[in-house]
């Protein structure tokens, strides 16, 4: 913790967290999620399946001493990243705090935090969500299309053992507006191997009412 949150080259005049909203479709109203991007203070190498345990600042007193798992949902070089995004869906506590914030002054690391499936040891992978649980699964799906994708030399034992080439996704989707959360990088995820990553979003068809 004390490497994650002190010194580095992050500039400490500026916000830590930057969050944007996304809202429900009508009838509903209000937050459907939040994308919350951070800015650590050291490089981190990102693995499948970490998460960290947040603190935020800027929440009150009663939540100084809270701190919330959130599942890392994106991020800029997976051997150095220095931006990490996650996808919230508030609903008490901390997570619906964030309702009223647009950033966050500071923000405490602890992690990573790590269960890791394992997904690239088999040649085809097919991938089922459900709303907010795609937050479960887009890691792997960039973690190995990047890995597979990498050129760079010293990437060499970040490719290796990577037997997979075909990537599934099935997101069933509850609301129209949760494909806006994160179609930036599924547009991204389809370009950099359209060839072996295909990314189906469905809806779900309200029941009939009488």
């Amino acid at each position: 913790m004390a490497y994650h949150n002190i010194g580095g080259s992050r500039d400490d005049k500026n916000d830590q967290a930057a969050i944007t909203h996304y809202f429900h479709t009508l009838p509903i109203d209000g937050v459907s999620a939040i994308r919350m991007e951070i800015k650590p203070r050291h490089p981190l190498k990102i693995q499948p399946g970490q998460y960290f345990y947040l603190f935020l600042s800027d929440l009150g007193t009663h939540r100084l001493f809270e701190a919330y798992p959130f599942v890392i949902l994106w991020w800029d070089d997976s051997l150095n990243a220095m931006n990490l995004s996650f996808l919230i869906q508030p609903e008490y506590g901390i997570t619906r705090d964030l309702i009223a914030k647009n950033s966050v002054r500071s923000v405490i690391i602890d992690g990573p935090y790590r269960k890791n499936l394992h997904l690239e040891d088999y040649e085809t992978v097919i991938l089922v969500a459900k709303g907010i649980g795609i937050t479960g699964i887009l890691l792997y799906i960039r973690h190995m299309t990047y890995r597979r994708l990498s050129t760079e030399k010293n990437h060499t034992t970040y490719r290796r053992d990577l037997i997979t080439n075909k990537i599934d996704v099935y997101w069933v989707l509850e609301d129209n507006c949760q494909e806006d959360w994160i179609s930036d990088w599924i547009v991204e995820l389809e370009k950099t191997d359209s060839k072996n990553v295909s990314i189906f979003p469905s809806y779900i068809t309200p029941a009939n009412t009488k």
